[in-house]
């Protein structure tokens, strides 16, 4: 081995440690970050490249070019662009909510960011002007007679 150097054994990697350890902490900080998932539900921006890795979705009929049915694993995407805007509706088949972002066709920023839960609102709803200024924040509150059925149908049918 060269002069002021050292041999350090890590799990099955051995490194060759010289004088500066700097190169040697790079190194092991890289060997542990792990890559992180791109998750849509963060997209400010609409990017059609994050979707190139997603195959089509053969359960539903894409009869017009500007409406497209996507999925990856559980979740599932649609797509519309229209002259105004263009709109990602993200679900899943392992549960009953479902995300819709609308970004502007021109700059291609999000406008609108709402929720649903079997179809109905709820969560907070958030709008952005074109420039991506947040113009309004809404919370939609589910009915009670949504958010517990159960002692409504128990009521109304004598059980």
């Amino acid at each position: 081995m060269l002069s002021g150097t050292k041999l350090l054994i890590f799990g099955n990697f051995y490194f060759i440690i010289g004088k500066s350890l700097n190169s040697f902490i790079v190194l092991l900080l890289s060997l542990s970050c792990k890559a992180q998932e791109f998750d849509l539900r963060s997209m400010k921006r609409f990017d059609e490249k994050v979707f190139k890795d997603w195959e089509v979705n053969r359960q539903y009929v894409q009869m017009y070019d500007w409406d497209r049915f996507l999925k990856k694993g559980d979740e599932r995407v649609r797509i519309i662009k229209t002259d105004s805007f263009i709109q990602v509706e993200v679900s899943s088949i392992a549960n009953p909510y479902k995300n819709k972002y609308k970004y502007d066709i021109r700059t291609k920023r999000l406008i609108l960011q709402s929720y649903f839960f079997y179809n109905c609102q709820i969560g907070i709803w958030k709008d952005w002007s074109k420039t991506g200024k947040l113009i309004k924040e809404v919370d939609v509150k589910i009915k009670e007679s949504l958010r517990s059925p159960l002692p409504i149908l128990t009521t109304k049918s004598n059980i």
